[in-house]
């Protein structure tokens, strides 16, 4: 471990057995990591953005304390445990009956210094462990660093009683505000088990479900967690073989590799819930793996701005990316015009003034792989009729623009509009050489401000069947 760790290793204690594992875990106020097994500190950690929801916490699954601290005399020497008994080298000394200190089981810790992307809300965050959770902020020194706390069997979650280990569960029970509509939660999971088991069935993992922990490891070690909401972009539990695992994430810690910051997100109806927040090894007790957890909130938001899973959050407004109707843009209101589906921040059909004449002009280019096709399709609103010139081009790969053709058009209040199909040779070089397409509508008397929203930069490009399909960057299509 980091000798000039700032976390607490030997704090004064009071002899009094009943006080003495709290006292031996105290905080300091340069405390960066400080273990703790009182469940209502760590549900504090990370829900100082819930607004007071959270009514109690507990653990209900957790390793045995270390045998330094555990308040039993374990070697019978009569010295007691740590700080009195010689063998105990501090209260997380697992061995009371051999000198030096052997790290026993630290499953939770709440820390209040800035590690990995955390604390995400407030001056604190919370670590679980499914080993020692002081060692999160030790040098990466090791690729095998972990600790196995020696916990017990879990016949709810692991009927066969050999394949789960090193569980910590913590409870949290809230009272959801009359207003909310949804549950958010930020985490991520790190773990020395990268890249030695990537790929592999049997892993460390972490759940989060809600008002009840029914997650059970299968006879074929699969993983069923019917009430998880904190599943990956595939559906399963968070692993190291969840998608964006990379060394990165997991820079500053100990650890080799993490996920992405994550948020996990489910529908909830107001009134009292309990969440359970779940570590564990799986298939065997080594290799460590954390969570770290924070800014528990409770929001009301559109149905669609709130589905069950963990997804990142680009553009960090509080919505993930998987609910998010403008990923790359923070609008934590998901305000949307015109009802399209994509938010008023990354569309410029909801940001065109009122005045406008041609109010929504929504451009996608049809490339055929091996037919000589190219299409360019509008679909469009105005405010009223109005004959509009349609200019279409293509931007080269070699920055040269390939004009594509040019129309007057009598646009009605709304329709579809198509341009000629090109020819053959145009096609083809249109099919190898495009960087993207332009489309530009031109109305007589067009006012300034409305202009800018009259030209149309078509850059996404999809795989669809037998065809490439071009869409603007705004498309709620080029997200998919």
């Amino acid at each position: 471990m980091n000798g000039a760790s700032t976390r607490v290793r030997q704090a004064a204690f009071s002899l009094a057995a009943s006080a003495a594992f709290l006292l031996v875990f105290a905080s300091v106020a340069a405390a960066a990591i400080t273990p703790t097994r009182d469940a209502a500190q760590v549900a504090e950690a990370l829900s100082d953005s819930a607004g007071g929801a959270v009514t109690g916490a507990s653990f209900t699954d957790i390793p045995p304390p270390p045998e330094c601290s555990n308040g039993v005399d374990d070697d019978g020497d009569a010295d007691g445990e740590f700080p009195t008994d010689p063998d105990c080298a501090s209260a997380g000394d697992g061995d009371e009956f051999s000198p030096g200190d052997q790290p026993g089981a630290v499953p939770a810790a709440v820390a209040d210094s800035p590690l990995a992307g955390f604390p995400r809300s407030g001056g604190s965050y919370a670590i679980l462990s499914n080993g020692d959770a002081r060692f999160a902020d030790d040098p990466n020194s090791a690729g095998n660093t972990g600790l196995d706390t020696d916990g017990a069997n879990y016949p709810a979650h692991d009927p066969g009683g050999d394949q789960l280990y090193d569980l910590v569960t913590l409870k949290v029970d809230i009272n959801v505000p009359a207003t909310a509509n949804c549950m958010r939660v930020d985490f991520r999971f790190l773990s020395d088990e990268f890249p030695e088991f990537v790929g592999q069935q049997v892993n460390d993992g972490f759940v989060a479900e809600l008002d009840n922990s029914n997650f059970v490891v299968n006879s074929d070690q699969t993983i069923s967690a019917p009430n998880n909401f904190a599943f990956d972009a595939n559906g399963r539990v968070v692993s190291v073989n969840t998608a964006g695992f990379s060394p990165e994430n997991a820079a500053g810690t100990t650890y080799d590799g993490a996920t992405p910051l994550l948020t996990a997100s489910t529908p909830i109806t107001p009134g009292a819930h309990s969440i359970y927040f779940s570590i564990f090894d799986q298939g065997d007790g080594i290799f460590d793996s954390v969570a770290f957890l924070d800014r528990l909130q409770f929001v009301n938001v559109p149905a669609s701005a709130c589905t069950a899973g963990s997804s990142t959050d680009t553009d960090l407004d509080g919505i993930p990316d998987r609910s998010d109707n403008c990923p790359t843009k923070p609008n934590p209101d998901q305000t949307d015009v015109d009802g399209d589906g994509i938010g008023e921040a990354c569309d410029e059909d909801d940001l065109t003034p009122a005045s406008c004449r041609l109010r929504v002009a929504r451009a996608r280019v049809f490339v055929f792989r091996k037919r000589p096709i190219v299409r360019l399709v509008v679909r469009y609103k105005t405010r009223r009729p109005a004959d509009v010139t349609v200019t279409f081009n293509a931007k080269l790969k070699n920055g040269k623009t390939l004009p594509l053709g040019k129309v007057e058009h009598r646009f009605k209040r709304q329709g579809i509009f198509r341009l000629r199909k090109v020819d053959a040779e145009t096609a083809a070089t249109l099919r190898k050489k495009t960087k993207r397409f332009g489309v530009n509508f031109k109305i007589p008397g067009t006012q300034k401000d409305c202009a800018r929203f009259y030209k149309k930069r078509v850059t996404q490009k999809r795989k669809v069947e037998n065809q490439f399909v071009w869409f603007q960057s705004d498309s709620l299509f080029a997200r998919r």
